[in-house]
């Protein structure tokens, strides 16, 4: 604990600094200006919403897909695994719910798609390596053909043996894209389609002798530490594709004032299949065991989801304008959940329909004005409804500031509703869940300041129980949470800081640590004004609190009471460099590994890795 209150004492005397210098300026070159990008949001709009690309060395050595959501490491054990979120996160879809997303942050999702365009053929290959054979490779690759048509893909694959045993997994990710605009017509058209395929061993987390021995320190090699399970692995499946098209019914007018009317159509399919499988090498670490014949439980998920839209952007002479969405959206679903054979199967056959839209007024180019609203009229959603208000004004200074109020209502994931597996199994009737929050945001004008806050009631939390039962807690749950981002500069050295507070009234069901932080200390220089370096550590430090476990034919976590969490602390010590369009890192991640007998458990059973060379490389070609 004394770590904890050193860096509380330095968090905010450091931030009475004066900013001195600026930091990695090379992040978005004059040749990248050539490549643009955007995201699945950018037909949502009539704004132009590309970006060109951002090449720069912040936070680069964190390459693991959890530091895109958590302050600290929580997987078990090895990357590519589950993880446990430390920070309160409900997730509201606009619509059906299947749950069972443990794994997505290892693969390519429709949502996530990125279009691009190019003046010259593009490619992106970042590549990163760590012992006992971690891999992590991501591939890009884009082109036009002519100016009426691109085309491109994305490749990614997670894979590692882990540093224990029977911890082995492998996810591999495609995705295919196309945008088509012919010359004369008001028309274009997105197509995406991918295909995931994963395999993830799991082994139980080490065995109370494997426990005793790891605290102890009293076995360095950790293949020789005893785990749970040897033969249970889960196996992750997912396809599907999606095509928008949009059709402009005006053309846009060269006069002062000019707007355009636009018919838009999405039409997308997914499929998701999550299989856990375990021969019962070990039956006494099951609560519950239906037949010892039966050794495995499935999930599928078919969604077909087919929407039209109709749009409208209007732009006056003061830089204000004006844009709506109105909607109607069908949703064909199709659930079932079993065990090996078709006993205690379930299935769901359901047409969700559901309508909605938004409204943006920019009243100049200092404020705004935003209201979005969905509600499902019909189907197994029925009721559903999302509401958000939102605005923002930049202040004299540079000041962003933003305000929001949210407020959602919809049914509990249907993984949580109807699970049925050979090692345990539950039916309950879920009231729907209520999540009504305030948001406010500061960002400066520079992005070297940015604080949030969040102030949320949920009603209808639905959480798994000691006994690995999923309850429903229909009282409120009030919480409170706060993030911090800074960054400082006292000539070439730098912080950047991130503090995440967050309080509740009900930490007995929702135990989450009150304080995280991650800061980044490094001094930065240039050598012959073409390469910049950087060396520096990573500090990643979480107050007490007590972790919940992971159940593995579910990939969920459960509540649990004879473990606490006094406190996590990790540092890592890295060099980086960006030389042109390239980026490299090494770095010695956990070094403090075991230093003073100290031996950090994020998640009961998964012990944090040991130290561990790690390198990256991110290169970009393009003429």
């Amino acid at each position: 604990m004394p770590w904890l209150f050193f860096i509380g004492l330095l968090f905010p005397a450091i931030l009475k600094c004066q900013v001195t210098t600026k930091v990695d300026s090379s992040a978005i070159g004059k040749d990248t200006s050539r490549i643009w990008q955007g995201t699945v949001q950018l037909t949502e709009t009539g704004a132009n919403s590309l970006l060109p690309l951002y090449n720069a060395l912040d936070r680069f050595q964190l390459y693991q897909p959890i530091y895109q959501r958590a302050f600290f490491n929580t997987n078990l054990s090895n990357n590519g695994t589950a993880w446990q979120h430390l920070t309160s996160h409900p997730i509201f879809s606009n619509g059906f719910n299947p749950g069972f997303q443990t794994f997505d942050i290892y693969y390519l999702r429709l949502n996530d798609t990125k279009w691009y365009d190019c003046q010259s053929p593009f490619t992106h290959a970042i590549y990163f390596q760590g012992p006992k054979e971690e891999l992590n490779f991501n591939l890009v690759h884009t082109q036009n053909i002519g100016k009426q048509v691109n085309v491109g893909l994305n490749f990614k694959r997670t894979a590692s043996e882990g540093l224990y045993q029977h911890q082995a997994l492998n996810h591999q990710s495609i995705l295919l894209h196309s945008w088509i605009r012919p010359l004369k017509l008001p028309y274009q058209a997105l197509v995406a389609a991918y295909y995931n395929n994963g395999l993830v061993n799991e082994n139980g987390g080490l065995s109370t002798g494997g426990d005793s021995l790891f605290r102890a320190g009293a076995e360095s090699n950790r293949q020789l530490l005893p785990v749970n399970l040897n033969n249970a692995r889960q196996r992750i499946f997912g396809n599907g594709f999606l095509l928008r098209q949009t059709y402009d019914l005006n053309k846009k007018d060269d006069s002062i004032q000019h707007g355009f009317l636009r018919v838009q159509h999405n039409l997308s399919y997914q499929f998701r299949k999550f299989h856990y499988e375990d021969q019962l090498s070990n039956p006494g670490y099951y609560a519950f065991i239906a037949d010892s014949s039966l050794t495995g439980v499935n999930y599928s998920y078919r969604a077909l989801d087919n929407e039209i839209a109709l749009l409208r952007l209007f732009s006056g002479e003061k830089s204000n304008s004006f844009e709506a969405k109105l909607y109607f959206r069908q949703q064909l679903i199709d659930f079932s959940s079993s065990v090996n054979t078709a006993a205690n199967q379930y299935g769901l056959h359901s047409i969700n329909h559901s309508t909605g839209g938004f409204a943006s007024l920019k009243f100049n180019p200092k404020s705004g004005l935003r209201m979005q609203a969905d509600y499902f009229l019909s189907g197994f959603n029925q009721g559903d409804t999302r509401f958000t208000l939102e605005n923002w004004n930049i202040t004299a200074g540079g000041m962003r500031i933003e305000t929001a109020i949210n407020w959602n209502l919809q049914e509990v994931n249907y993984q949580m509703q109807h699970f049925v597996s050979n090692f345990g199994s539950w039916n309950f009737n879920s009231s729907k869940v209520s999540n009504l929050y305030a948001e406010g945001r500061m960002l400066t004008s520079n992005a070297k300041f940015y604080f949030a806050f969040t102030l949320r009631q949920l009603k209808g939390y639905t959480y798994l129980d000691i006994g690995g039962k999923p309850v429903q807690f229909n009282q409120a749950v009030n919480l409170l949470g706060a993030y911090l981002y800074h960054r400082l500069n006292f000539g070439k050295w730098n912080l950047y800081s991130r503090a995440q507070f967050q309080l509740n009234n009900q930490n007995a069901l929702m135990r989450l640590p009150a304080v995280q932080l991650q800061e980044s200390i490094f001094r930065e220089g240039r050598i012959g004004g073409k390469t910049t370096w950087r060396v520096g550590i990573d500090i990643f430090a979480v107050s007490s609190y007590r972790p919940n476990a992971y159940q593995v034919y579910s990939g969920l976590f459960y509540l649990q009471d004879t473990y606490l969490n006094k406190s996590l602390f990790e540092a890592d010590f890295y060099v980086s460099a960006k030389i042109r369009r390239a980026l490299a890192f090494i770095k010695l991640e956990n070094f403090n590994a075991g230093w003073g007998g100290y031996r950090v458990i994020p998640v009961p059973g998964y012990p944090l890795n040991d130290l561990a060379l790690k390198l990256g490389l991110s290169w970009m070609f393009f003429d």
